[in-house]
């Protein structure tokens, strides 16, 4: 036997208007008697029970302070709004929780009673909406509408009741019809009566409801008797029980208004297969219920459009009831009322970003292209479906390439290296902020094809890496012509020693071939010059120290010569031409005189090694001997001092 959805119960009437939290204030002195809902617009005095306006702050009857009281009153209000809002939108359990908020602050509000029992009962659970329709009525007997209700919930109890009643006694029937058959063909054998009462059971069982019917009254007019005849009697009884609940249900629906129930229920009863009149009468419904949902949907739709309304919510109503229409004409209207209704989201939703907008960029530095690209790459998340988003960050990005290709110019014309240096750093700092992550910028890309480039940055900064590599390769070029300059101011003054220092230390790989050439040139001029200058200076130094020979002996040499011979000993033995002096002969007296000006200058750890090399190497010289007494000397004061 298919399965029948037990019945949902009846909606509210058109929900509540939100209730205000302030309303004008009462003539003084005024004392307003308790009305019907008054807890909607007014707040009770607890100390006389005068009634009195949401915007009082002490009672207009006995002058007591209520101030806290219009506090709770306005944040009970507020809960009941928010459930409201939930229950347009079908979402009963946030609505009942929001409901019961509202009454743990004001137990006496009875349209709030009223809506959760509607609540509750949309979820099915009767028995609790009975109880809140029930306060509602205690707190004030005259609503009207919980008097409604009640009587529904009681009719769709009574019609549930009947089904559960119906189910049981179609398994019964099932069974009995299963014993029924066994037993006459066990008596009797096989009997036409007989299995026409089969055939109706298994169309009755496959959902046939209404050819089993047809069957069955055949059946009962012709001669079934006995058991055969009770069982298709009761069998008939099962079908018409079943008819029955669905056409309560849809008189239900007619009777509340609720054309997206009915439209449901006539469903469910014509997939049963009535015949003749039953069939006409549901077909009839369905067409009533289908085109009063599409007035309805109509009127919302003319609504939304003239500022009320949520087209999402409306959107997710109107695909809920093209599933339910009937015919591909009606299908069609509900087609366009979508299309209507998505209109008003694309109007709506180009509104609020362009409001969104118009706060970004004003919050953004004037005249900053870069910081009007940032707030706009963030807004993509959002808002990708909007194209003036990227016509907005195009805008941006191609002020930012057009600003950097100005100062470009400026700079190129007449560079220097702090210029050029800070507008690399400049650049190298823009485009690193400028780039979109890997999820904006597969938005941008998805939503505006020709607004990215490659690496995530706009196309019209991809060109500003090419810039950027131009500045950061100008820089060497221009480090190497204050270089050159300097060398070459250097060569002018014949400094031999300090030119080739810095012919030394110049960076060449920026030289044209023709500096690299006269760089060559000056090298080689430099280090004969200065060749020829250190052999006259040695030469000179070696004269001097021979001709202060006493002096060094006695160790009465002034620290100018004694410093002078000490650090360049070693140039001299090199560079005083051999045909002056033997090799040997300048090797032992400048190692002794080097030796001598390190005592002289206080250094003799310094003087230790040169005299060992006398010792060593220059046994027969002239100062061996003498160099042999020093550096026991030296080594007997180190021992003594450590």
């Amino acid at each position: 036997m298919s399965e029948i959805p037990p019945d949902s119960p009846p909606p509210p009437e058109e929900p509540p208007t939100e209730v205000p939290p302030t309303e004008e204030p009462p003539v003084e002195g005024e004392t307003l008697l308790r009305t019907t809902d008054i807890s909607a617009t007014h707040i009770v005095c607890p100390h006389c029970e005068t009634a009195n306006r949401l915007n009082r702050a002490t009672c207009v009857h006995c002058g007591r302070d209520i101030s806290m009281l219009r506090v709770i009153a306005n944040k009970a209000r507020h809960h009941f709004n928010t459930a409201l809002e939930h229950a347009e939108r079908s979402r009963w359990e946030d609505a009942i929780v929001e409901l019961r908020n509202c009454l743990d602050l004001d137990a006496h509000f009875v349209s709030a009673w009223n809506v959760l029992g509607t609540c509750l009962a949309k979820l099915e659970r009767f028995d609790e909406a009975r109880e809140a329709w029930e306060r509602a009525l205690a707190i004030d007997p005259r609503f009207s509408k919980a008097h409604d209700y009640l009587g529904k919930v009681e009719h769709v109890d009574e019609a549930r009741r009947f089904q559960r009643r119906l189910r049981r006694l179609t398994l019964v029937l099932i069974l009995v019809l299963a014993v029924v058959a066994w037993q006459l063909s066990v008596q009797w054998g096989p009997q036409p009566e007989l299995e026409e009462l089969r055939a109706a059971r298994e169309l009755f069982v496959a959902g046939h409801l209404g050819e089993s019917a047809g069957m069955l009254e055949d059946l009962l007019e012709g001669p079934a008797e006995g058991e055969v005849r009770a069982a298709a009697t009761a069998l008939l009884e099962a079908i018409d029980g079943h008819f029955h609940v669905l056409m309560t249900e849809i008189d239900i629906a007619q009777s509340t208004g609720d054309w997206r129930r009915g439209l449901s229920a006539c469903a469910r009863l014509l997939a049963l297969e009535p015949q003749g009149n039953l069939r006409e009468l549901t077909l009839h419904h369905r067409a009533v219920f289908a085109g009063r949902l599409v007035e309805e949907a109509d009127a919302q739709v003319a609504a939304l459009e003239t500022g009320e309304g949520d087209p999402a919510a409306l959107l997710e109503r109107l695909s809920e009831i093209a599933s339910l229409m009937p015919t591909q004409v009606l299908r069609n209207e509900i087609g366009t009322l979508v299309t209507r209704t998505e209109a008003v989201q694309v109007t709506r939703r180009a509104e609020a970003f362009e409001a969104t907008l118009a706060r970004v960029l004003s919050e953004a530095p004037e005249g900053d292209a870069l910081a009007r690209l940032i707030a706009l790459r963030d807004l993509l998340g959002e808002w990708s479906d909007q194209p003036l988003l990227g016509e907005r960050i195009a805008e941006a990005a191609n002020d930012l390439a057009r600003e950097t290709s100005d100062r470009w110019t400026d700079l190129s014309a007449a560079p220097t290296v702090p210029e050029i240096s800070s507008f690399a750093h400049r650049l190298q700092s823009q485009l690193a902020s400028a780039e979109f992550q890997p999820d904006q910028a597969q938005r941008a890309e998805q939503a505006f094809p020709d607004l990215m480039g490659p690496g995530g940055l706009p196309t019209a900064l991809v060109p500003l890496r090419d810039l950027l590599a131009d500045a950061e390769g100008m820089l060497p070029r221009l480090h190497f012509e204050i270089a050159w300059a300097a060398t070459q101011a250097i060569a002018s003054q014949e400094a031999w020693g300090d030119l080739l220092a810095a012919l030394a230390t110049l960076d060449m790989t920026a030289a044209t071939e023709a500096e690299v050439a006269e760089a060559d040139a000056l090298r080689q001029r430099a280090s004969e010059a200065w060749a020829a200058e250190r052999e006259e200076w040695a030469t000179d130094l070696f004269a001097r120290c021979l001709a202060e020979d006493q002096a060094f002996e006695t160790l009465t040499v002034d620290a100018e010569l004694a410093r002078e011979i000490a650090e360049g000993w070693e140039e001299v033995v090199e560079r005083v031409p051999s045909r002056l002096f033997s090799t040997g002969f300048l090797t032992d007296y400048s190692l002794f005189y080097a030796a001598r000006g390190w005592e002289a200058l206080g250094e003799p750890e310094r003087a230790i090694p040169l005299y060992e090399r006398i010792v060593r190497e220059h046994p027969g010289g002239d100062h061996a001997a003498t160099a042999a007494d020093d550096l026991a000397r030296l080594q007997a004061n180190r021992s003594s001092t450590s």
